[in-house]
């Protein structure tokens, strides 16, 4: 945990420094990089992911995995949304609190546990709530982007002056 804290205080310092056409730049680079990692990531969790285990498991257990998926971020968003009210709308905070998908951190901490606690549960567990999370986030992102963007576009509309 050290290690990810120190990366998110250098992400937070390093948007507060870069200038803009730096910053730009950064984003491109990065989402280059994402994109060339992420999907040959998530192509092998594809094939590695654990169909048999996940049928034999509890139907109880499955939910409260689909339920925590829906439940954790919007919860956290909405306890720290009094820092957040001057800066977004409540439509912004519903979007930004449903909008945290599950992926490779939660891969690589549960293929860590999984070793050192020699149990193949934690992997099983925690590759159906990633699978769980890609799956609702990626079938939700563009009608939920859209609604976003229809009530910023409202919003925009009713708060502009009015030509006379």
């Amino acid at each position: 945990t050290d290690g990810i804290l120190g990366v998110f205080i250098t992400a937070a310092v390093f948007g507060q420094v870069v200038q803009q056409s730096a910053e730009e730049v950064q984003d491109t680079v990065a989402d280059a990089l994402t994109r060339l990692l992420m999907i040959p990531l998530f192509l092998l969790l594809g094939v590695f992911l654990p169909f048999g285990e996940w049928a034999q498991m509890s139907p109880v257990l499955l939910l409260g995995l689909a339920a925590a998926v829906f439940v954790r971020r919007v919860v956290a968003v909405w306890l720290v949304s009094p820092v957040y009210r001057n800066l977004h709308t409540r439509q912004e905070l519903a979007f930004m609190s449903w909008f945290g998908p599950i992926g490779v951190s939660a891969l690589y901490y549960a293929m860590d546990a999984s070793s050192r606690l020699g149990d193949e549960r934690v992997f099983v567990y925690v590759s159906f709530a990633i699978a769980v999370s890609v799956v609702l986030h990626g079938l939700s992102t563009v009608p939920l982007s859209k609604w976003l963007a229809g009530h910023n576009d409202r919003t925009t509309e009713t708060a502009a002056p009015q030509k006379h």
